[in-house]
């Protein structure tokens, strides 16, 4: 079976397994990413492209941003005011959108009972 490189998201480090394998990184104990690159040609790059292919994964593995930088702000414990108020922004956008939908949802529950008595309305002329 053909080797690939796999990757690790958490500490940034590759390893090579058997392809379809879901190994998990030694270091982290977390489940590793399978890379398209095989092995025989990961073995063949030089230290400089390995470092760049590996930045390259932690960038398109990195965690959200805005979740990042909340985690870290947290952590810290004081989140800047533009990031709760793009969260209370967005919480009221949420509220908006459900609010529209109730009203959506009533207006449709009134044509279905108005639909249904018009229509027993009819029936009941035959």
């Amino acid at each position: 079976m053909e080797r690939k490189i796999f990757y690790c998201k958490q500490c940034g480090q590759t390893f090579s397994d058997n392809a379809g394998n879901q190994p998990e990184c030694p270091n982290c104990r977390i489940g590793l990413i399978e890379t398209e690159i095989y092995k025989p040609t990961w073995d063949n790059y030089t230290k400089e492209e390995k470092d760049e292919i590996r930045a390259t994964l932690k960038e398109k593995y990195s965690v959200d941003k805005s979740a990042s930088a909340l985690k870290e702000q947290l952590l810290q414990g004081s989140p800047s005011n533009d990031l709760l108020s793009g969260m209370a922004r967005d919480i009221k956008q949420i509220a908006h959108d459900i609010h529209f939908m109730y009203i959506v949802l009533a207006v449709y529950v009134v044509l279905t009972v108005l639909g249904i008595l018009i229509i027993m309305g009819q029936l009941s002329r035959y």
